[in-house]
């Protein structure tokens, strides 16, 4: 896990702008951290709409048996506390400071899935001003200090929220340009955009949904019998259904397509631009008041309407207990040469973002006895034995149709036995973490990886097809 301060590769607890709570790497290592952040101009609400948010997961315990939030740290603690308290009081967020965003780092336990299961994970939460987001200011978001912190937390965000005011005066500030600063940094930084999933939250809805939006958009805004804020205060011991919840949220997100493509300004555009890139969108409306509110200060008690939803999709893009059923077999390098990718534990981290989107055996290269089974850790060390790095003897036992990702160090001794073998040719990538392992291996479909992260990426291409 990379520092979320400092985003140096590696935690390290010697280094002292990092002070970061003890175990907060292991944590990451059992589940990988939900990476979050906000993307929006200045006044479209979005520090508000986290206010409106943790307030309501501080309330999630009596609708959500086994759910709970906490800070891990003393920043956070204070933030969430102040945050939370303030939102509660009717006092409205002050305007983020500009400077390099501090992150929230949360221990949230008891988090619905898509499969019924719940899971713990640590979540890093970035709250970054709307300055940098500004028409024309895509150069200074990539380039100067203050950009740093916000180019950094949207490399790491699988799926970052892009905050928009509907009601906004501003005719400059349009959701398409919005989107097109989150396209070139993410560019600039030679970041694959095909397959990765964009919130699209409008924010405020309460000022413009009566005027445009249909009649079941109406009733879904303004009725919510699970988290509105009347149904929060009622325990129930009724169990949640999450993919039925996302099903109906899908339907949402369906309609504001529609909505956006009829009625936002520059809608068709985002739109012809996330289809262009491969980049899935979802819709979401919210409001984190329910009401207009005054200028530093509620008029009347916070009424959040549908704030879950931006957070739940962010889950969805990010589940890690809910791989597609395609299986894949793992293969780590693990002779003499191999050394470096243990000591900075690649198997374990690819393995485990790859078990987060597909179903994997993993074996040690030259060996053919399993190593580890989908929902188990990959070893942190290598067999006390080595042996040839060969993999003949493992994929020639597998089915056709399954992939394979080799992780490698340096020459696998029969990997080129199989390069005109139309078995394998089309279905067995070679991933290098070392430019020059990678620049130096001939086999077509070959990747070097800069963060375990970009495995999804790998995956992702190679399911859809045969031959990269």
């Amino acid at each position: 896990m990379r520092c979320p301060k400092c985003f140096e590769p590696r935690i390290d607890s010697n280094n002292p702008c990092c002070e970061l709570p003890a175990g907060l790497s292991e944590m990451a290592r059992r589940s990988a951290p939900i990476w979050t952040i906000q993307c929006g101009y200045t006044n479209h609400g979005k520090s508000e709409y986290l206010a409106a948010l943790l307030a309501v997961l501080k309330l999630l315990p009596g609708r959500l048996q086994g759910f709970s939030v906490a800070a891990l740290d003393d920043y956070s603690q204070q933030q969430l506390t102040r945050i939370v308290d303030n939102y509660n009081q009717g006092t409205l967020e002050p305007g983020t400071n500009p400077g390099l965003p501090t992150p929230l780092l949360l221990d949230i336990q008891g988090l619905p899935l898509p499969n019924g299961l719940v899971s713990r994970r640590l979540a890093v939460v970035y709250d970054p001003a709307g300055e940098h987001f500004l028409p024309g200011k895509i150069a200074a978001v990539n380039g100067d200090d203050h950009g740093a912190g916000v180019t950094q937390p949207l490399l790491e965000c699988r799926t970052p929220i892009l905050a928009f005011n509907l009601a906004t005066p501003n005719s400059s500030e349009t959701v398409d340009r919005l989107f097109e600063t989150y396209l070139a940094v993410m560019k600039q930084n030679a970041v694959p955009l095909r397959n990765r999933s964009v919130v699209i939250n409008y924010t405020m809805s309460d000022l413009i949904y009566h005027e445009y939006f249909s009649d079941a958009l109406k009733e879904y805004f303004e009725h919510d019998a699970l988290f509105g804020i009347e149904a929060l205060g009622r325990p129930t011991h009724e169990r949640f259904d999450f993919a039925r919840y996302m099903q109906k949220a899908e339907e949402v997100s369906a309609e504001l397509r529609e909505f956006t493509r009829r009625y936002v300004s520059g809608g068709p555009n985002l739109l012809s631009l996330a289809e262009n890139e491969g980049v899935q969108l979802r819709f979401c409306a919210t409001s984190a008041t329910g009401h207009l509110p005054g200028e530093k200060a509620m008029s009347e008690r916070g009424v959040p309407k549908r704030v879950l939803d931006p957070f739940f999709w962010v889950l969805t893009g990010d589940a890690p207990d809910t791989p597609s059923d395609k299986k894949w077999t793992f293969i780590v390098d693990a002779s003499s040469n191999a050394v470096q990718l243990f000591e900075q534990d690649w198997p374990r981290r690819i393995w485990a973002e790859l078990s987060r989107v597909v179903r994997a055996n993993g074996y040690f290269a030259g060996r053919s006895r399993v190593a580890a089974l989908p929902g188990q850790e990959f070893p942190a060390k290598p067999p006390a034995r080595k042996n040839p790095p060969l993999i003949g003897p493992i994929i020639e036992r597998l089915p056709d149709d399954e992939k394979i990702l080799l992780l490698t160090s340096g020459a696998v001794g029969d990997l080129y036995d199989y390069a005109k073998n139309a078995a394998f040719k089309d279905r067995l990538f070679v991933v290098g973490v070392d430019e020059e392992v990678v620049d130096g291996c001939r086999w077509r479909n070959t990747f070097e990886l800069r963060c375990p992260e970009e495995i999804a990426e790998v995956c992702a291409q190679a399911q859809q097809s045969p031959a990269l």
